[in-house]
């Protein structure tokens, strides 16, 4: 299999030896540490960062920092002893050399890396001789209890509790133990149940019935509400009451369910544990947006043949699992009772059917967690990944009665925003009626002056006329149907009855509103872009029912546009023909407006939430200084408009209504609420959490109404926001992969510039890819993370044009395609035999090491991340999907392993906010951006805590791509904040259209100004610990040094870091060293080809067919297929089973 055949991306000569058997701990500990401590150890490994004085901190000092053989400086001598104990080697010269010639070929001067402060500190001791035995044992602790109470759950073999025959219609929780007794209890008092919640949709948020199922006895929850046939609606107070024990709950989309609970909005939390079969399931069987539409058509029954992935996933919902993992139909006719009720009457008429329904998708839930839990545990095998899951379901958001005004202002400004630009329309709509609508001749019916807001309705329709010469100027009026419906006058002289808008054009006539009985108008009707005289690029906008939104070119521009949007014509037998034939007679060209879907989109609206960057461009713009005012206001409102809905739906439950907690001061309740945010800890297959709208909140903007929501999540009095985002994570950890190869941190072009690179002399990857494409060092991000994501060079060329609408696709495609050379190199196929199909490589790129390293794993029979082990959905599988999706399985790589790092670092803090009695609590997580909310006498050890555990997990980290090092430049948070709000940063005025008082600044702390407080000592604990594991019962991560075969590795890198063969071949004996250069040779062999053009992947077939195929030949992608050339007997050659073995990167180490 060509999964085996090449296991030697990561060096073992570079890397530390990490089968580690239980035979070398003592060899361990005795050259990190002294193998019988002292008490001065003990007391100092109790203490880290304690403060300035305790912790050396010295000026950058060329002689004293310890570098790597590419001026990388490194940890300081006393932390790598304590991070990487006994774990010293010497680095392989010739992979130096060939990094060496590798950073100078991309002019990377590595005598220009940046020195930092060295810093030597003691740290918490680690659980383990190492890091990865550390983690391990953290997991074991803290995954507990909930993991062996979830287990248990699964290895009962007792029946399930039978569902009631008849419930009770009784106010709080009722008790139904397997023989049918019920009994008023004040709450379950389990230790696992299997939960739901119904809420009547009209009425708001709050819970009107639950039930749920322990392993012995079944629970209903009803709410007062029902039983009082006076009220209105629930009562504010009105939350399900679980207790104070610990438990496991169990849920569909539990996010949802944990928000009825009254215990969780205390602000000190709970032990409770919510999983999420939703995410269990995505994580084990979900399906990527790619795969999506497929799985679609087949469900419709459209698709011509079902592909082989399709029986290994499906969609999210509930009923959608259940006929999944059991094969079942849930019933949901009862459910419209919970949409459409508005009373309690309605749902006491149908109790019993309601309370069935509920308990049916009780019983559904645990069946499914019970099937899809293993799998889980399989996929994901780290009791880390388990912890981080758990412990992202007890976010919170405190806010004030300020979120209540903040709705109020948003809402009152964005109608007054709607009101003046539907007021400028109504204005420029009258005004083309009085521009084009010659009334100097005009007679009224009664010869008196004409009345009320529509005048023309009181002129005898003879005596109006339409200035047909001047209308036919306007590229925008003259689209619309001017033709006039005229004033009936009866026989006596007096207009008939039920006349609306006499002698007004159709098109204002269909403006008419029957209930407000006025003309309406707004920006969603198609007359507004013609009012407002919009053009693109300065080209009048038209509306084609055909193509809907385009733009008409006169025949001297339209060269330029040919290149840059889709053209469009119209046959003469249309009414778009009819409609446009002055133009086209002209030699006016059309083009379409540009859609999310390419050329064969339509644009129904211009004014859609996607269109709003052309409008801050200035793409979109008019002449006429009304529109001017109407585009400045709908820029403004336009988040809102598009969030409005999500931010006004939020559930606050407050102070004065529930009790917050102990920890809430008696004199703020009042004030204060608490939100949970309806999240899904692994929403997508990448393990990343999905929430509508805390997670894709926006920053503030001075422009944009409603931009500041975050600002409005508050510390209460007495607490403080401690959180980080982590510096280029995803960034950092691709090149990392790449630099893995070597063994080496920066070894690869863009591992150096990841870590020494900088904005100010424009030598890091975002800066280098605007040079290259002439654009914003802003906008170059999409452009580096969309490649790193697996983003070809189609996506890279749309997202030119949509930053420059006048960029020709010509230049844009070959602008791409430039920064793909220069970047992910050239793509090369290796025959290794006969037999075994090629594989793919790339060659001379910049991140050529990191994208062979990625692939490597998305490629391979058993794809999962480096660090914690977890394994792509079955969707995506190899042997269920062959090679498709790639763009899905490289994305899965890179986020996954980013989830990875984000599960290791809450695990951390965990530890160490339980070690060092800190009273702090995880707040909410977005992405790579965490934050905790913790008491102000502890908020600086808290972001001592969050540095540290930044360094474990960045340790960690390269511990698993086999390194013994790491730098110094990421080994801790460029800044934790500080902060009373949570926004972006901790200087951000948040200034808004709303919030014209700026917000009073925070701190942002580096490890050096965080050293300089006086008050970051992490003392020890105080309360009594519990055991931590003295050896890992869980099942072992798979080790990415299994199997390695190094022998030529170099050979291997200077092959990646070459654009053609013989470039590789030149230097062979000056990087790799004359034995093996001469055993490559051999391989090669100058009779059987070996040569390269240096071409992309898409040359000729001509010159593909020219290569002659050898053991370790490139050929073009464009080659004959393999199916169609007639089979041969693999060569009996030496080198064959060393290409086999040693130069296939499909490496199944990870």
């Amino acid at each position: 299999m060509i999964s085996r055949l090449f296991s030697a991306l990561v060096p073992a000569s570079s890397r530390c030896t990490r089968t580690l058997s239980r035979t070398c701990v003592h060899e361990l500990r005795t050259r990190g540490r002294p193998a019988a401590p002292s008490a001065a150890w003990i007391t100092a490994s109790r203490r880290t960062l304690a403060t300035v004085q305790e912790t050396t901190t010295t000026k950058p000092d060329d002689q004293l920092a310890r570098k790597n053989p590419l001026e990388i400086q490194m940890l300081s001598p006393a932390l790598h002893r304590q991070l990487f104990p006994g774990t010293t080697r010497a680095t392989d010269p010739r992979h130096v050399r060939i990094s060496h010639d590798h950073l100078e070929s991309w002019g990377l001067d590595i005598s220009k890396s940046t020195l930092l402060p060295e810093v030597d500190m003691m740290l918490p001791p680690l659980l383990g001789p190492t890091i990865e035995d550390h983690f391990r044992m953290l997991g074991d602790k803290f995954a507990q209890p909930a993991l062996g109470i979830l287990e248990t759950y699964l290895a009962r073999t007792d029946p399930d509790p039978p569902m009631p025959e008849q419930w009770v219609l009784h106010a709080g929780w009722t008790r139904y133990d397997a023989d049918g007794t019920a009994m008023a209890v004040p709450y379950p008092d389990e230790d696992l149940l299997v939960f739901d919640i119904e809420v009547v949709v009209k009425l708001g948020h709050h819970p009107c019935l639950a039930t749920a199922r322990s392993a012995t006895a079944w629970y209903a929850w009803v709410s007062p509400w029902v039983l009082d046939n006076n009220a209105a609606m629930p009562i504010p107070e009105t939350l399900i009451p679980m207790g104070p024990s610990a438990k496991c709950i169990i849920g569909h989309n539990v996010g949802y369910d944990r928000t009825a609970i009254a215990e969780e909005y205390r602000l000190e939390g709970t032990q409770n544990v919510f999983i999420d079969t939703l995410s269990l399931h995505v994580a084990a069987n979900g399906m990527s947006t790619q795969q999506r539409p497929t799985y679609e058509k087949v469900t419709r029954g459209n698709a011509d043949r079902i592909p082989r992935w399709v029986p290994h996933t499906t969609t999210n919902s509930l009923a959608a699992t259940a006929k999944y993992y059991l094969g079942r139909d849930l019933p949901k006719d009862v459910r419209d009772t919970f949409m459409t009720a508005e009373s309690p009457v309605e749902i006491q008429e149908s109790f019993q059917e309601l309370m069935n329904y509920c308990a049916t998708d009780v019983v559904a839930t645990a069946d499914v967690f019970r099937a899809v839990f293993p799998q889980f545990r399989k996929k994901c095998p780290h009791p880390i990944s388990f912890l981080g899951m758990a412990k992202m379901g007890s976010c919170f958001l405190p806010v004030t009665t300020k979120w209540r005004q903040f709705i109020s202002d948003c809402e009152t400004m964005a109608a007054d925003m709607a009101k003046e630009i539907d007021s400028a329309l109504l204005a420029l709509a009258h005004d083309a009626i009085t521009r084009y609508i010659d009334t100097s001749q005009a007679r009224t019916w009664n010869g008196l002056p004409p009345e009320g807001p529509y005048p023309l309705s009181s002129y005898l329709p003879e005596t109006l006329s339409l200035n047909m010469e001047a209308l036919i100027q306007n590229p925008w009026l003259r689209q619309l149907n001017w033709e006039m419906k005229p004033l009936r006058v009866t026989k006596k002289g007096v207009p008939a009855k039920n006349q609306k808008l006499a002698n007004y054009p159709d098109w204002f006539r269909d403006l008419w509103d029957p209930p407000s009985k006025q003309v309406v108008i707004s920006q969603r009707k198609r007359v507004a872009p013609l009012l407002l005289e919009l053009k693109w690029a300065g080209h009048p906008l038209v509306f084609s029912e055909t193509h809907k939104w385009c733009y008409m070119v006169a025949a001297d521009k339209q060269a330029e546009h040919e290149q840059i949007s889709a053209h469009v014509e119209f046959s003469p037998e249309t009414n778009d023909y009819l409609q446009f034939e002055p133009w086209i007679t002209k030699g006016y060209q059309f083009f379409k407006l540009p859609h999310k879907d390419g050329d064969a989109g339509n644009t129904g609206n211009p004014f859609s939430k996607s269109f709003a960057p052309f409008f801050e461009n200035a793409t979109i713009t008019s002449d006429r200084g009304e529109a001017k005012r109407a585009l400045q206001l709908q820029m403004q409102c336009s988040y809102w408009i598009s969030a409005a809905e999500r931010i006004t739906s939020q559930f606050v439950v407050w102070g004065r209504d529930v009790d917050l907690g102990a920890r809430m001061p008696r004199d703020a309740q009042s004030e204060w609420g608490i939100i949970l945010p309806k999240l899904q800890a692994m929403g997508t297959i990448t393990r990343r959490a999905v929430e509508s709208t805390w997670l894709t909140a926006s920053n503030a903007k001075k422009t944009r109404l409603g931009s500041d929501i975050k600002r409005y999540v508050e510390a209460p009095p007495g607490w403080a926001l401690v959180g980080a985002d982590v510096d280029s994570e995803e960034l950092w950890i691709s090149s990392a992969m790449g630099d893995a190869q070597f063994g080496l941190h920066g070894a690869s072009a863009l591992g150096w510039m990841t870590l020494q690179g900088t904005k100010a002399d424009a030598t890091d990857l975002h800066s280098v890819t605007a040079n290259i494409l002439g654009i914003t060092r802003d906008q170059a991000k999409q452009f580096n993370y969309a490649r790193i994501y697996g983003a070809g060079v189609a996506f890279a060329t749309g997202l030119l044009t949509q930053h420059n609408r006048m960029l020709p696709t010509e230049v844009a495609t070959q602008k791409a395609e430039t920064l793909y050379e220069k970047t992910k190199g050239l793509k090369r196929r290796m025959k290794i035999d006969g037999v075994t199909p090629p594989f793919e490589y790339w060659v001379g790129g910049r991140e050529s090491y990191m994208f062979n390293s990625i692939e490597a794993i998305a490629h391979s029979a058993d794809p999962r991340t480096p660090v914690l082990g977890c394994q792509i959905p079955n969707s995506l599988m190899k042997v269920n999907c062959g090679s498709e999706f790639m763009t899905s399985r490289i994305n899965w790589v890179v986020q996954s392993s980013g989830v990875d790092y984000l599960h290791l670092l809450i695990a951390s803090m965990e530890y160490l906010i339980e070690k060092y009695q800190l009273q702090a609590r995880l707040m909410l997580t977005i992405h790579d951006e965490i934050r905790y909310l913790v008491r102000d006498e502890d908020k600086y050890r808290a972001a001592m805590a969050l540095q540290i555990s930044n360094l474990w997990t960045r340790v960690m980290f390269a511990s698993r791509l086999g390194f013994d090092d790491l730098p110094l430049s990421c080994a801790f948070f460029s800044a934790v904040d500080v902060d009373q709000y949570l926004r972006k940063e901790p200087t951000d005025p948040c200034i808004t259209p709303t919030n014209s008082i700026p917000l009073p600044p925070g701190e942002s702390l580096d490890l050096y100004k965080l050293l300089a407080k006086q008050n970051v000592l992490l003392e020890p604990a105080t309360a009594p610990q519990t055991s931590v594991p003295t050896a890992s019962p869980s099942p072992s991560t798979p080790s990415p040094t299994t199997g390695l075969r190094t022998e030529h590795m170099a050979s291997w890198l200077l092959l990646q870091s070459k654009p053609d063969l013989t470039s590789f071949k030149a230097g062979l004996n000056e990087f790799v060293g004359h034995d093996e250069a001469e055993l490559v040779r051999k391989a090669l062999g100058s009779k059987r080809g070996g040569s390269s053009s240096g071409k992309r992947t898409s040359s000729s077939s001509s010159q593909a067919k020219s290569a002659k195929s050898t053991p370790f030949s490139e050929e073009s992608k464009a080659a004959t297929p393999a199916s169609s050339r007639s089979p041969r007997a693999p060569k009996r050659d030496p080198f064959s089973k060393l290409a086999k073995e040693e130069f296939n990167p499909y490496f199944t180490v990870f």
